[in-house]
Parts: C-alpha cells; structure tokens; sequence
C-alpha cells in the first residue's frame, strides 16, 4: 500500500508526532475523531490500518474518564475461538438440559392427560351404575315393597362395600 505523505511525514509519523502532543499536554477531553482530525487521517483508517494506535488512543483517554464510554463496533472486544468454543458448549449443554426438561414435562403431561381419560371413564361407568342402581331399587319397591327392598339393599352395601 503507497503511503501518504503530508507536509514531508507518512501517516506512521503524524500519528507518533501527535501522539507526544496531547499527551505532553495531558488533555484527556481529547476523542478518536478529533485526534484523527489532526493527523490527518479518518477513523476508519486509523482502525483498520492502525488497530494498535486507535486501541492505545482510547485506554489513554480512557483512563481520564469518570463515566464509562460508548463502545463501537470497532472497539468492543472480540471473541477469540477459544471463547467462541467454550461459549458454543455452553449453549449445547443448555439446550440439551432444556431439552431434556421439556422432554420430561411432555411426559407428565401424558401422565395427567391418561389419569383425566381414566377418570373421566370411571365417572361415566360410576353415572351408569347408579343409574341401574337407582333403576333396581323402583323396581324393588314396586316389586317387593319398601320394607323388603331396603333389607336387599342393606346386604348389598353390606358386601360391595367392603
């Protein structure tokens, strides 16, 4: 890549000369922007071409802060793959945990669904059976009389219910 030459000094140069600048001056109010600016040089460039300097520039500023600043794309810190892989097996045993949870709560789900089908079965043939039930006892009313009827069914609750 040709370097830029501005008044006899390449872009390397300009930086390291404003660099001795602000910092003789220990002005920290001083940003990305306006530093580039100066040197002649846009922030883009000073980021891609000069990812050490641009880096050094914001901790130098950085350290007169009171407030932490905004960070840019360019600045946020990066994954290394170490901490994409570790970050990736994370997420994995978390989907496989969650997973497994939701393959549990399907199961019971299944449970509770069967034990409502059976308990609802049960309260039908329960509402057939006292129907027949109440139906035996009229006819052993009119059949065989009140008194006779209560005896039979006496004995009945007597050994069904035990």
């Amino acid at each position: 890549m040709p370097k830029r030459i501005v008044s006899g000094k390449d872009t390397r140069q300009r930086i390291e000369e404003e660099w001795e600048n602000i910092t003789s001056l220990k002005n920290r109010k001083i940003t990305i922007t306006s530093f580039c600016k100066s040197v002649n040089i846009t922030t883009t460039s000073l980021y891609h071409n000069y990812p050490d300097w641009a880096e050094k520039i914001r901790l130098w500023i950085d350290e007169g802060r009171t407030t932490p600043r905004k960070q840019t794309h360019m600045t946020k810190k990066r994954f290394s793959d170490s901490d994409a892989i570790q970050l990736i097996e994370r997420l994995r045993k978390e989907l496989s945990n969650t997973q497994k949870q939701l393959t549990e709560v399907t199961n019971q789900r299944d449970i509770y669904k069967k034990r409502s089908k059976d308990y609802e079965d049960m309260k039908t043939e329960n509402d057939k059976l006292r129907a027949l039930l109440q139906g035996l006892y009229g006819t052993f009313i009119r059949e065989l009389g009140h008194k006779k009827a209560q005896e039979i069914l006496s004995k009945f609750e007597r050994n069904f219910t035990k």
